[in-house]
């Protein structure tokens, strides 16, 4: 099972997916009942190729079906967090973004960072107050030494955000504002890491339609 395993990776490497597949399908065949409780690394890695190969194969009906085992058997927050972020990326890529958007949503929720799925003209006022409060005297400059964040449940949550970009700036809502200030909020609050440069850069967008 583990040379199959190891094989179908190399081939999903090669963009040979089908053939990564038939790799896959043979490991299902020999694994034990139970799988998810008597071997739930190999399990999890086993669901996660046949995901993400199911996927770029273009059969997405069976490569949701895997993603939604994955979210059944992750046995931490943080790791169906992650989960939803994969669900929330392909979703955008095939055009679902109304269901990328839920699936950020629903990350975020897990991980404690509360976010509209509708933003009222309230709500994206009140994060643009934030961001001076985060800012305070701060200069621009100051943020360049800013902390770099290391906590894992926050890169998460950041990840989440960045994911939906596209989508909401074609929602024709004002979501996308909503999406920009929140970012930038948990960056000033939390520190930088590789999406806050992708923030900041929008922010900036957004005060240049002020003007």
């Amino acid at each position: 099972a583990e040379l199959n395993l190891r094989s179908g990776c190399r081939a999903r490497g090669a963009s040979a997916y089908e053939q990564a597949l038939g790799y896959l399908h043979i490991v299902e065949e020999l694994l034990p009942a139970d799988p998810w409780k008597k071997i739930p690394t190999m399990m999890a890695t086993l669901a996660a190729e046949m995901q993400l190969n199911l996927y770029l194969a273009g059969r997405t009906q069976e490569a949701d079906y895997w993603l939604e085992q994955m979210l059944l058997n992750a046995t931490s927050t943080l790791q169906r967090a992650d989960i939803l972020s994969i669900r929330c990326r392909q979703n955008a890529t095939l055009g679902r973004m109304q269901a990328s958007i839920h699936a950020a949503v629903e990350g975020l929720e897990l991980l404690g960072v509360n976010f509209s799925e509708h933003p009222t003209a309230d709500e994206v006022a009140l994060e643009g107050r934030l961001v001076k409060h985060y800012l305070a005297d701060r200069k621009i400059a100051d943020l360049v030494d800013a902390p770099t964040i290391e906590d894992p449940a926050t890169l998460t949550a950041m990840r989440l955000l960045m994911e939906i970009f596209a989508a909401a700036f074609l929602s024709g809502s004002n979501m996308f504002s909503y999406l920009v200030l929140k970012s930038v909020n948990l960056a000033l609050h939390r520190g930088n890491c590789p999406e806050s440069a992708f923030a900041y850069a929008a922010y900036g967008m957004l005060l240049c339609g002020e003007l």
